[in-house]
């Protein structure tokens, strides 16, 4: 059997996003061989709901839109307490003697609360609770002749809708809290690595046959997510699928759950060994169509001669590679 060719892909370096569309790409092509899947039917079930736990726990990670509510609240709060205040002030110089003798009754009141729209924002709103209990009685008469009744009425609206804002946002933040991303991702990452591992082993078992395109398409899924963070773990992944393999032929079901984040990479057809790709060596003695194997596992066939110079995997590799 031809040897095969084992990469380590490390799904952990990638960010929330690209993790989860290499996985959803990932999840579609298990789909689409009926024979791998049923080769992996209950750690792809394992698989599926950890995908939807980050799924779901991505939809809840964006900011409340309800801090900038309770902000804009906030504000037209503080304003229309100092406006309150302003308007009061203003009445202790009325030309009626009730109304200035009232206006005072009021100022004498807010200086005992101090400067309300200066306080940090939970205790001004407890704050504006109790002055409107007073405004609301006990100094409702002078509220009425100083004509503070719309104010203290629209100041009241606004302290209740900011309660109503922040006991939402608890609720919405309660929510976010069920499913944490981390502890998520975590488990996804592991559903996939065991679901690679026992793909290996049954390889090994098996042959390649069922499984060459599988592999195959999830290399081209991989490579294109993969960039800088596909690394060579080739006697890690090597050790991980023969140790399973093991366990299959004996007929057990224990399975290794160490990191063999892997692609299998079977060789082209009449190369059993692919030489690395090396700066060093002398691109004269290349012709087209050679193949090199790059550090990340990828193999790559040349099509400029003039171009075998560049690193197949650097910015331009593309002039003078292409991958198999």
């Amino acid at each position: 059997m031809s040897q095969l060719k084992i990469s380590g892909f490390h799904v952990s370096n990638l960010s929330n996003d690209a993790l989860f569309e290499q996985q959803t790409q990932f999840g579609k092509t298990v789909e689409k061989f009926p024979a791998v899947k049923q080769k992996v039917a209950a750690q792809f079930e394992v698989w599926k709901a950890a995908h939807q736990k980050v799924d779901d726990s991505m939809k809840k990670m964006p900011k409340s839109l309800l801090t900038q509510k309770i902000v804009d609240t906030d504000r037209e709060r503080r304003e229309t307490y100092s406006g309150m205040v302003e308007v009061n002030s203003g009445s202790t110089r009325h030309f009626d003697p009730q109304v200035r003798y009232c206006a005072n009754n009021l100022t004498a009141l807010f200086k005992t609360y101090g400067n309300v729209a200066r306080k940090p924002r939970n205790e001004q709103t407890a704050a504006v609770h109790n002055l409107l209990q007073d405004l609301t009685a006990k100094f409702a008469p002078d509220v009425k002749k100083v004509g503070l009744d719309g104010w203290v009425k629209h100041l009241s609206a606004l302290n209740d809708r900011i309660r109503a804002q922040k006991t939402e946002r608890f609720d919405e933040r309660a929510a976010k809290s069920t499913i944490n991303l981390k502890a998520a991702r975590k488990e996804l990452e592991e559903a996939y690595r065991t679901i690679c591992t026992i793909i290996n082993a049954f390889v090994l078992v098996d042959g390649v046959a069922t499984y060459e395109q599988f592999i195959v398409t999830l290399n081209v899924i991989n490579a294109k997510y993969g960039g800088k963070s596909v690394k060579r773990n080739i006697g890690a992944n090597i050790e991980g699928a023969n140790a399973v393999a093991s366990e299959i032929r004996r007929g057990s079901a224990v399975v290794n759950k160490d990191d063999f984040d892997c692609i299998i990479i079977p060789p082209p057809a009449g190369n059993d060994e692919i030489r690395q790709w090396s700066a060093g060596e002398d691109f004269n003695k290349m012709k087209l169509g050679d193949l090199r194997q790059t550090a990340d596992g990828r193999v790559w066939e040349l099509i400029n001669l003039g171009q075998a110079h560049r690193d197949p995997t650097g910015e331009f590799g593309h002039f003078g590679w292409k991958l198999v």
